[in-house]
Order: C-alpha cells, then sequence, then structure tokens
C-alpha cells in the first residue's frame, strides 16, 4: 500500500497522544495538503509548471482518491498560478481535502475513529492510530535523511518541506539541536537539485505561503 505525500503529511500532523490535529498545524493544513497533492501530481508528470503556473499535461486517473480528486479539480484550475489555486481551491473544491484524507486513512485502516459518549450522545471525537507502521516508516526515513545523510526521495523532500512550513518538525525531532539541525536542513533541502527545478521553485513559493497565514 502506497500513501500520497498529502496522506503522510497528516499521519504526521495529528498528535497520537489526543488524537486531533497538532496546535501548530491547525491553521495551515489545508494549504500544505492541496500543496502536497500540486506537488505529487508534478512528480508524476500529471502537471508541471513554469513561473510557479499550473499546466496540465495527463488527466488520466491514478490509483489514489486524493490524487484523482486533485486532477479534477485542477483540471477547472488549468493555467492557473499554484498559489491563486490553493487559496481558491481551499475555500472552494478542496476545502474539505483534511475530511478526505482522514476518510481515506480511516478506509486503509490506519486511522481510527472514536467517539465517546455520555448515555446515547457523542460529546467528544478523536482519532486513533490504528496502525503506527506507516507512520514509523516516514519518521524513521526523514530521521535518516535529516541525521544520517540519507539522500532524499523525491517525495520526501515534499514531505519535509511542507512539514517545516507548518512548523511541526520538532513533533519529529523533539531534542533540541535536533531539531535545529532538521529545521536547516529543511530550508536548505531544495539547494540540493533532488527534484526537477521548476517543482521546486514551486514547493519554495507554497512553503512561503504557508509560513505567512
Amino acid at each position: 500500500m502506497k500513501l500520497s505525500i498529502a496522506e503522510g503529511l497528516l499521519l504526521i500532523a495529528f498528535d497520537d497522544t489526543e488524537g486531533r490535529l497538532l496546535a501548530d498545524a491547525d491553521k495551515g493544513i489545508d494549504n500544505a495538503l492541496i500543496g502536497a497533492l500540486l506537488m505529487e501530481l508534478g512528480l508524476l508528470k500529471k502537471v508541471s509548471f513554469k513561473n510557479n503556473v499550473i499546466t496540465i499535461h495527463n488527466n488520466s486517473l491514478t490509483d489514489n482518491k486524493l490524487l484523482n480528486l486533485g486532477i479534477k479539480v485542477i483540471e477547472e484550475y488549468n493555467n492557473f498560478d499554484a498559489i491563486d489555486f490553493i487559496e481558491s481551491s481551499s475555500s472552494g473544491k478542496l476545502k474539505n481535502i483534511k475530511e478526505e484524507t482522514t476518510s481515506l486513512l480511516v478506509e486503509r485502516g490506519i486511522l481510527k475513529k472514536e467517539v465517546t459518549k455520555l448515555l446515547w450522545l457523542p460529546i467528544s471525537q478523536r482519532m486513533d492510530n490504528a496502525n503506527y507502521t506507516f507512520e514509523r516508516e516516514i519518521r524513521d526515513t526523514i530521521k535518516s535523511i535529516v541525521m544520517n545523510n540519507m539522500t532524499p526521495p523525491p517525495a520526501f523532500v515534499i514531505l519535509i518541506v511542507l512539514l517545516a512550513s507548518l512548523k511541526i518538525l520538532d513533533d519529529i525531532f523533539p531534542k533540541d539541536e535536533e531539531h535545529i539541525d532538521a529545521v536547516k536542513y529543511a530550508k536548505d533541502i531544495l539547494k540540493f537539485r533532488y527534484i526537477d527545478p521548476n517543482i521546486s521553485e514551486t514547493l519554495e513559493a507554497i512553503k512561503n505561503h504557508i509560513l505567512h497565514l
């Protein structure tokens, strides 16, 4: 089972203890998830970017519901600026992107919805990690990239930059020194051309957009 970048991002953004989003991630999570869809479609050569403008090249569907949703919405925004697309779709066709991503993770058996009831009335809801294997693998890979100089796969370049834009790398690197190293790594990673320069340029713009929300 291969998770999309957006699914991996949301897994890290959930507080496993509290069963809800990390506080720092709450404001920018929708923008980051949409950005993850855009960037992954770029890696798959479904779309391309030039001066941050999106151009569709292949609208055939994938085996991932989220990516297919992204393709369908992007078709309506062809030749649109990526940041304008994120802003427009986050309040429009993709306004439920967090819920869509959560539902897919529940469907996969990775997250589980827990509802607390008083008598028969639901009084609270939380998301529990029903299968931690996927999140552990993501965390271990990011640690190996940052701490052990592992060459990052393109998807992890995108993931690390988006996690940094949400300011939640400290959830993976709780020790101060390691967190400082991780933030610096995320800041510099796009200089090393691990991904296509046009994707990198747009990812940088998305990161800065989220940081300034």
